[in-house]
């Protein structure tokens, strides 16, 4: 399961800027054999012990001494291991970006973790998404139809009239045949599909979620969301990628809701569970925790909310 980013820092700790791996070393020596050594003699630097560190970041002891200990296999999955190492560098004054190219090149050496999936393509901060690609893609078709049905109606407007049938042949009209009542549909309606009733919602566009009294809406530029979050306790609530990419880290009041984006590898991680009730293209799936303690890691992909709904037991 995804184990979340820094939700909370304590305070009057001291943070300067971002140090390279390379200057923890002392004398000018070869930098440490590994980027859990790194982070440990960080760590001792700075006189905390891993209880502090594992209170400040919200991540489980033994997953921090897994990561200091090279013990790869003890993490509860290598995609989410590189949120961790990357909160671990940042929140003990490392740089963190080559904190996580370290930590990538040291277990791509590893012949058992060799036979499983590798590391997921990192989202570029700059780049084009995939979404907005295949959005410019069907803008160009579209286009190059309607270039097409100008071509086509002006080639056929300019067609030379057809001659006048000779008087001879008029009197052999062949029957007039029947007309259909049913309008003919328009090439829109072509394109888009079987008409819908007034005021039916097509089933591909979810539900719309309002929120609750005094609440307020975030993720706005989130339009036609299929999963939305409602707080109904004041929480804490974190929703990132597999790689650790955080699109929400708020903490919300009664009422609040968070439209969350429709793309795959999504996680939930909530202060308190119960306080957060995920709905599904409208309809409640349950909360996210059934107690009030902290809910981790918690798939937010259709498929996966679809079966939780299913359950005899949502979280509610």
């Amino acid at each position: 399961m995804t184990k979340p980013t820094q939700l909370y820092v304590r305070q009057g700790v001291p943070r300067g800027r971002p140090v390279r791996i390379r200057e923890i070393t002392e004398g000018g020596e070869a930098p440490l054999a590994t980027i859990g050594q790194d982070l440990r003699n960080a760590r001792l630097a700075r006189g905390e012990d891993l209880a502090s560190v594992s209170y400040a970041l919200k991540i489980r002891p033994e997953h921090l001494d897994a990561i200091e200990e090279d013990r790869f296999d003890a993490l509860p999955g290598r995609t989410y291991a590189v949120g961790f190492v990357r909160a671990y560098a940042e929140y003990a004054g490392l740089d963190p970006i080559e904190a996580v190219e370290r930590f990538k090149t040291e277990i791509a050496g590893r012949d058992h973790v060799s036979k499983t999936a590798g590391f997921p393509e990192v989202i570029e901060e700059a780049g084009l998404s995939r979404g907005w690609l295949l959005v410019g893609a069907i803008v160009v078709v579209l286009i190059a139809y309607g270039i097409y049905y100008v071509f086509a109606s002006g080639t056929t407007q300019t067609m030379q009239p057809v001659a006048t049938v000779p008087s001879a042949m008029t009197a052999q009209q062949r029957p007039t045949p029947k007309v259909s009542r049913k309008p003919a549909r328009t090439s829109r309606q072509l394109l888009e599909g079987p008409v819908q009733a007034p005021g039916a919602i097509p089933p591909s566009v979810p539900a719309a979620v309002a929120p609750g009294p005094g609440g307020q809406v975030y993720g706005k530029v989130n339009t036609n969301a299929h999963v939305v979050l409602r707080a109904k306790q004041p929480t804490r609530v974190l929703v990132q990628t597999e790689d650790g990419r955080a699109f929400i880290n708020k903490e919300l009041q009664p009422g609040d809701i968070y439209q969350v984006p429709n793309m795959q590898g999504l996680a939930l991680t909530a202060e308190h569970g119960s306080a957060v009730e995920i709905l599904l293209d409208g309809k409640s799936v349950g909360n996210a925790g059934t107690t009030a303690g902290a809910a981790e890691a918690l798939p937010l992909d259709r498929e996966s909310l679809a079966k939780r709904s299913q359950a005899p037991s949502s979280g509610q």
